[in-house]
């Protein structure tokens, strides 16, 4: 490389500044020698930050005990500059796959973290690593059935050591009990198997024990909201679907705050009275975390107030009949018997949903 990076450019200034130079091809062997430059050079700006909070520490200008936490973050700083280059540099490959040899140094500097104050600025940067090792495998980069929980399991202990390895069999047991791939007794199991942190092993239980309670929702009938958790017994899925039992039922997932989704909301109460008077009903849960905010969206679509919810969970990952809800307006269409017909239904102004509805309730 001819041209020497200035010290203090950011990532995506020094990938521009690559790409400018034509230094990027759309060749494998490249950009991996572009690589070999980028730790070069982000190694040699750690030493000469290190070397100016040595000096001043000798001089008294600071403590040895803040020394620490300065190299402690700044040697987290390069770690996550070095996954977000390898975030922006993985579509470059040509052959689709990025080469797990990119990541040894990060699982080698992994493995070095051995307090839970070193940990702490390395949270969100282990857990990309460990997906970006399983994406340079051709793989998924989600824990969403068995097969991909156990490969993340896989991946975490054959490459991670010590504190950090427990972490992230940690966040992982915690990923797949939150996404519904294993039940509460199985990430016990696994929590007392894999974890020798008796802190995580401890969190892990107290959280699997509770995971039953997540799935509940809260409702507006007869102007009442039922809390999660409150004096009045917020319903569940099962609730909902047996109480329109011998009818079809069409679920939308939205939120106060999703556009598309509050566009689509006149058109299903559009579709509702279209259907006064048959066999189906038409439920909107709200994926929203502040009630307030619901409330008010919910008063301002004219929503009605017996069919018209909220999820009560203060998690991240929402789930309803083990379909997981990641991206609204979601629809989804419930057979007379509880069964699902489709868990991804159009949506409520196309033609495609009537004619859906209209061969389900002939049956």
């Amino acid at each position: 490389m001819d041209k020497e990076l200035p010290l203090g450019y950011s990532v995506k200034q020094y990938l521009s500044f690559q790409k400018d130079s034509s230094f990027f091809k759309k060749n494998d062997s490249s950009i991996l020698e572009n690589d070999k430059v980028m730790r070069l050079q982000l190694n040699d700006l750690r030493a000469r930050i290190k070397a100016k909070i040595d000096s001043l520490v000798k001089v008294n200008n600071i403590s040895k005990e803040f020394s620490k936490e300065m190299i402690s973050y700044l040697s987290a700083r390069i770690f996550s500059i070095k996954i977000d280059y390898f975030r922006l540099t993985k579509t470059f490959f040509t052959s689709g796959n990025m080469p797990e040899s990119r990541f040894t140094d990060l699982v080698s500097c992994s493995n070095t973290i051995r307090t839970q104050n070193e940990l702490k600025y390395y949270y969100n940067q282990l857990r990309d690593l460990t997906k970006f090792i399983i994406y340079s495998r051709g793989q998924i980069e989600s824990i969403f059935d068995s097969a991909s929980f156990q490969l993340f399991l896989h991946v975490v202990k054959d490459n991670f050591k010590g504190l950090v390895k427990n972490y992230l069999i940690a966040d992982i047991l915690y990923t797949a009990l939150r996404n519904k791939v294993i039940g509460p007794t199985t990430a016990k199991m696994y929590a007392n198997k894999e974890c020798n942190n008796m802190i995580y092993k401890l969190v892990l239980t107290k959280i699997a024990e509770r995971s039953g309670k997540l799935e509940k929702y809260a409702s507006t009938k007869d102007g009442e909201f039922l809390l999660p958790f409150a004096s009045k017994k917020p319903v569940t899925e099962d609730d909902l679907l047996k109480h329109y039992k011998s009818k079809l039922v069409l679920v939308d997932f939205w939120s106060s705050w999703c556009i598309p989704c509050r566009r689509e909301l006149p058109l299903m109460i559009e579709l509702k009275w279209q259907y006064t008077g048959k066999d189906i009903v038409f439920l909107t849960i709200s994926i929203d975390k502040k009630f307030l905010e619901w409330q008010r969206a919910n008063k301002a679509e004219k929503l009605s107030s017996e069919e018209s919810f909220v999820m009560g969970t203060n998690d991240s990952v929402f789930v309803f009949k083990g379909n997981l809800i990641e991206s609204i307006p979601r629809y989804l269409l419930f057979n007379k018997d509880g069964s699902l017909i489709d868990a991804n239904a159009p949506s409520p102004g196309s033609q495609a949903l009537k004619e859906m509805i209209d061969k389900y309730l002939k049956d």
